[in-house]
């Protein structure tokens, strides 16, 4: 038999469980219909502390990400790392950012608008139109020079800077964090790939 003050946790455990349970169906059920970003948001606030939790329980932002970097002969670790840094950690897929001479930046790798354009991002559809293997993501990392191998250093100078290999060039000017490719990669990325193995691992659990 357990004593009384297990028992007693055990049960407080399962109350708090239900509620949180309750509070989640009723925030999900305040959103629009179809709605993914807002469901993401709801899932956020009352099932984990990022919305890295909150897009894994949908199902396919981490099954997109590994396809999206599979295609690209990338480390799927790597790719999400960029990401979540792109999106401040919540791996929101119509995530705002800042606005620069390309207008609003927006989505997984914060596409300007005439790039997001171009590559065919559709924001009622934000996941399915920038991952896998014709997704955006993909088709603008092969375009900005992203091979077999490359590392995250040249991933997100891709992503950061336009192309491959640039890791001296910062977008400090346009809104971006201060700092170099290479300061952001080698110093402010280390939560973020924690962050990131949050994320994937929930594929294997």
């Amino acid at each position: 038999m357990l004593p009384k003050l297990q028992t007693a946790n055990i049960a407080g455990n399962a109350l708090a469980q239900m509620v949180q349970a309750r509070r989640l169906q009723n925030a999900l059920a305040e959103q629009p219909r179809g709605s993914q970003t807002h469901q993401y948001n709801a899932l956020a606030a009352f099932g984990g502390p990022t919305r890295a939790a909150a897009s894994a329980a949908d199902g396919g932002l981490a099954s997109g990400i590994v396809s999206t970097a599979h295609s690209l002969g990338i480390d799927p670790l790597d790719l999400a790392t960029a990401i979540s840094y792109e999106t401040a950690g919540t791996f929101d897929p119509a995530k705002e950012g800042p606005t620069t001479q390309w207008g609003q930046h927006r989505g997984l790798i914060q596409f300007g608008e005439p790039q997001a354009e171009r590559y065919g991002v559709d924001w009622g559809d934000p996941v399915n139109t920038q991952l896998g293997e014709n997704g955006a993501v993909a088709k603008y990392l092969r375009d900005t020079g992203v091979r077999p191998g490359m590392g995250l250093l040249d991933i997100y100078s891709a992503i950061n800077a336009g192309g491959v290999g640039r890791y001296g060039a910062s977008d400090a000017n346009n809104g971006g964090a201060p700092g170099t490719v290479r300061d952001k990669v080698e110093g402010q990325m280390a939560d973020h790939r924690r962050n990131a193995l949050r994320l994937l691992s929930t594929l294997n659990s």
